[in-house]
């Protein structure tokens, strides 16, 4: 089934174009990277996608995004969620207020407690720790359980693990490949700079060029799970990948 199916997207603002007949499609159950220059159309792409564009930023598009069979402002709550680079952690609450959040905006619950989402993603002795008391590291844990607690169809990530420090962010990525394994993550969609980041978490990579961006290069990440072990090494078989990777982006760069 398909989670994603974009076809002949095109993207301005006023006069700037920023996408240029995107296609692209992510079936139920894919982790799909997105890579390439700074200022390609990256987030913006992510935007339309989670309807942030044109709804809430004005823009002019052309072509079709369907999301889980609707348009993406159609879909249900809940069923689409955005996790960002930046925390989004509301200061005066503490761990466990911030991940019910959601639940409080769908006005649902989804048969998992906020205290057991904190606890899958390693946070049981900080429930009640505000934003100012957590590490870097430990906020994003915090997004990742408020963004998966109401049970999203499809997360869409926008570097979230872009200002972590290396060891963090590769413990990071362990912890995205045990909440996959866990059925908590079913469908993501994550835009990066990291080649690395793109290799250990995505069954398939989209290349883009530079603005306008266009999909130059569709890469599938065709050796097992999982490509960074316990102790944060890259398992054989990552380095021939990632030089593809590494040539396609360079490629994209200068087109």
């Amino acid at each position: 089934m398909i989670a994603l199916y974009v076809k002949n997207l095109n993207a301005a603002f006023g006069d700037l174009k920023v996408l240029d007949e995107i296609c692209l499609k992510v079936n139920i159950g894919e982790i799909v990277g997105l890579i390439g220059p700074s200022g390609c159309g990256k987030s913006t792409l992510l935007r339309i996608i989670a309807g942030i564009i044109p709804n809430l930023i004005p823009a002019n598009l052309e072509g079709s995004v369907e999301v889980l069979n609707q348009k993406p402002n159609q879909t249900p709550p809940g069923s689409v969620d955005m996790m960002f680079q930046e925390s989004s952690l509301l200061v005066w609450r503490n761990a466990i207020k911030n991940v019910e959040l959601g639940l409080e905006i769908i006005g649902r619950r989804n048969g998992i407690t906020s205290r057991e989402m904190l606890e899958r993603v390693g946070l049981c002795d900080f429930l009640f720790s505000k934003p100012r008391n957590l590490s870097g590291g430990m906020k994003q844990r915090v997004n990742i359980a408020s963004s998966l607690i109401t049970g999203p169809k499809l997360l869409l990530l926008d570097e979230p693990f872009a200002n972590l420090d290396n060891l963090t962010r590769e413990s990071t990525w362990q912890l995205v490949g045990d909440l996959r394994g866990m059925g908590l993550i079913e469908t993501a969609i994550i835009v990066t700079h990291s080649i690395d980041e793109a290799v250990v978490l995505s069954d398939k990579v989209y290349v883009m060029s530079s603005r306008p961006g266009r999909i130059i290069d569709e890469i599938c990440i065709d050796f097992p799970r999982p490509r960074i072990d316990h102790l944060g090494l890259l398992v054989d078989g990552f380095e021939r990948v990632s030089n593809r990777l590494r040539l396609a982006v360079r490629r994209g760069r200068d087109e």
